[in-house]
């Protein structure tokens, strides 16, 4: 853009709210105007419990990772990790944060045939040798599969990084 430096982190844009003080139709940032406020600063976001956040993030993650390609949904979410990992120091604790996240948006993927781009090749070779996958098929089996890795992965974040801590 003709030289100009661009933020990674520009404002959010801005949307008419009412103020809790009957002032209405002021203008302020929708959710706040950096990530590190969107996600409450951070640690107020996790309010300093990572256990119950990282669960939030793996469940979360793979649920969305079901309806949305899981690179585009990492991708996005990185940002947001990130920020609530420096809020906890970026110390070695904060690792269950990034392993939440990419357990849950790669596990999460086998769901449905649109949560990863490996599931969709894979209906397309079936369908091409004769064997013809619909997605609710896919579907039945595929919640079922995530179902129980997620569930697995509940204890090994657990193991790895709050007991033997």
């Amino acid at each position: 853009m003709g030289g100009q430096h661009r933020r990674p982190h520009g404002p959010v844009p801005q949307q008419a709210v009412d103020h809790p003080d009957g002032h209405g139709d002021a203008r302020r940032p929708l959710l706040g105007s950096t990530p590190h406020q969107a996600t409450g600063g951070g640690d107020d976001a996790t309010d300093g419990r990572l256990l119950p956040a990282s669960m939030v993030l793996l469940w979360g993650s793979a649920a969305l990772s079901a309806i949305v390609d899981n690179i585009p949904y990492v991708a996005t979410m990185s940002p947001v990790v990130a920020d609530l990992a420096h809020a906890q120091g970026g110390a070695e604790q904060s690792r269950v944060l990034w392993w939440a996240l990419a357990l849950g948006a790669d596990l999460g993927g086998n769901a449905t045939a649109v949560g990863a781009s490996a599931n969709v090749v894979v209906l397309g070779l079936a369908e091409r040798a004769g064997q013809r996958i619909t997605f609710w098929q896919f579907t039945r089996y595929g919640i079922l599969v995530t179902l129980v890795t997620v569930g697995l992965a509940v204890p090994y974040l657990w193991l790895r990084y709050f007991v033997s801590a």
